[in-house]
Protein backbone atom coordinates (compact mmCIF):
# COMPACT_ATOMS: atom_id res chain seq x y z
CA UNK A 1 0.00 0.00 0.00
CA UNK A 2 1.28 3.73 0.77
CA UNK A 3 3.79 2.13 2.85
CA UNK A 4 5.48 0.48 0.18
CA UNK A 5 5.29 3.43 -2.33
CA UNK A 6 6.71 5.21 -0.15
CA UNK A 7 9.57 3.20 0.29
CA UNK A 8 10.40 3.22 -3.97
CA UNK A 9 9.73 6.88 -3.80
CA UNK A 10 12.38 7.32 -0.92
CA UNK A 11 14.73 4.54 -2.46
CA UNK A 12 14.55 6.14 -5.72
CA UNK A 13 15.54 10.04 -4.47
CA UNK A 14 18.38 8.25 -2.36
CA UNK A 15 19.21 6.40 -5.15
CA UNK A 16 19.20 10.12 -7.44
CA UNK A 17 20.86 11.52 -4.44
CA UNK A 18 23.80 9.50 -3.63
CA UNK A 19 24.09 8.71 -7.70
CA UNK A 20 22.82 10.35 -10.25
CA UNK A 21 22.52 14.02 -9.06
CA UNK A 22 26.46 13.77 -8.14
CA UNK A 23 27.72 12.24 -11.69
CA UNK A 24 25.55 15.22 -13.43
CA UNK A 25 27.23 18.24 -11.45
CA UNK A 26 30.55 16.49 -11.82
CA UNK A 27 29.85 16.27 -15.62
CA UNK A 28 28.67 19.81 -15.90
CA UNK A 29 31.60 21.13 -13.60
CA UNK A 30 33.90 18.89 -15.56
CA UNK A 31 32.76 20.42 -19.20
CA UNK A 32 34.15 23.22 -21.07
CA UNK A 33 31.01 25.46 -21.60
CA UNK A 34 31.44 25.67 -17.85
CA UNK A 35 34.55 26.32 -17.65
CA UNK A 36 34.51 29.19 -20.01
CA UNK A 37 31.23 30.29 -18.08
CA UNK A 38 33.17 30.35 -15.19
CA UNK A 39 36.14 32.56 -16.43
CA UNK A 40 33.55 35.09 -17.74
CA UNK A 41 32.34 35.38 -14.98
CA UNK A 42 35.41 36.35 -13.21
CA UNK A 43 36.77 38.10 -15.05
CA UNK A 44 35.67 41.82 -13.43
CA UNK A 45 34.84 41.42 -10.22
CA UNK A 46 31.16 42.27 -9.26
CA UNK A 47 29.19 42.41 -6.40
CA UNK A 48 27.68 39.17 -6.69
CA UNK A 49 30.74 37.57 -7.06
CA UNK A 50 33.15 39.34 -5.13
CA UNK A 51 33.24 36.71 -2.54
CA UNK A 52 33.90 33.66 -4.54
CA UNK A 53 36.61 36.24 -6.27
CA UNK A 54 38.11 37.18 -2.98
CA UNK A 55 38.82 33.47 -1.93
CA UNK A 56 40.14 32.78 -5.26
CA UNK A 57 42.35 35.28 -5.23
CA UNK A 58 45.95 34.14 -3.98
CA UNK A 59 47.73 36.09 -1.13
CA UNK A 60 50.69 37.44 -1.49
CA UNK A 61 52.47 34.54 0.39
CA UNK A 62 50.87 32.01 -1.68
CA UNK A 63 52.43 34.23 -5.01
CA UNK A 64 55.78 34.54 -3.18
CA UNK A 65 56.05 30.57 -2.35
CA UNK A 66 54.22 29.28 -6.57
CA UNK A 67 56.90 31.66 -7.79
CA UNK A 68 60.09 30.38 -5.73
CA UNK A 69 58.91 26.75 -6.62
CA UNK A 70 58.84 27.63 -10.35
CA UNK A 71 62.06 29.12 -9.80
CA UNK A 72 63.50 26.36 -8.31
CA UNK A 73 62.11 23.73 -11.04
CA UNK A 74 63.08 25.91 -13.98
CA UNK A 75 66.27 27.65 -13.30
CA UNK A 76 67.34 25.87 -10.39
CA UNK A 77 69.63 23.10 -12.21
CA UNK A 78 71.63 25.07 -14.58
CA UNK A 79 71.68 28.23 -13.20
CA UNK A 80 74.26 27.05 -10.18
CA UNK A 81 75.42 25.15 -13.03
CA UNK A 82 76.29 28.21 -14.86
CA UNK A 83 77.21 30.42 -12.12
CA UNK A 84 79.80 28.45 -11.02
CA UNK A 85 81.37 27.32 -14.24
CA UNK A 86 81.33 31.21 -15.04
CA UNK A 87 82.82 32.27 -11.37
CA UNK A 88 85.62 29.58 -11.51
CA UNK A 89 86.83 30.82 -14.67
CA UNK A 90 87.48 34.55 -13.55
CA UNK A 91 84.81 36.00 -10.73
CA UNK A 92 85.89 37.88 -7.83
CA UNK A 93 86.15 35.57 -4.43
CA UNK A 94 82.97 38.55 -3.29
CA UNK A 95 81.23 37.56 -6.42
CA UNK A 96 81.26 33.79 -5.94
CA UNK A 97 80.23 33.79 -2.40
CA UNK A 98 77.33 36.26 -2.53
CA UNK A 99 76.13 34.55 -5.75
CA UNK A 100 76.73 30.82 -4.14
CA UNK A 101 74.87 31.96 -1.19
CA UNK A 102 72.30 33.54 -2.74
CA UNK A 103 71.71 30.41 -4.62
CA UNK A 104 71.48 28.30 -1.97
CA UNK A 105 68.92 30.48 -0.25
CA UNK A 106 66.90 30.68 -3.33
CA UNK A 107 67.25 26.55 -3.12
CA UNK A 108 66.05 25.90 0.72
Amino acid sequence: GQRSFRECIDRELTKWRNETLPKAVLNTVESNAFADRLMEYLQVSTPENEPLFKALQPSRQQLQDALKSDFVQWCGAAVPRNFRAALHEGGSPQAKSAIEAAMKEVIQ
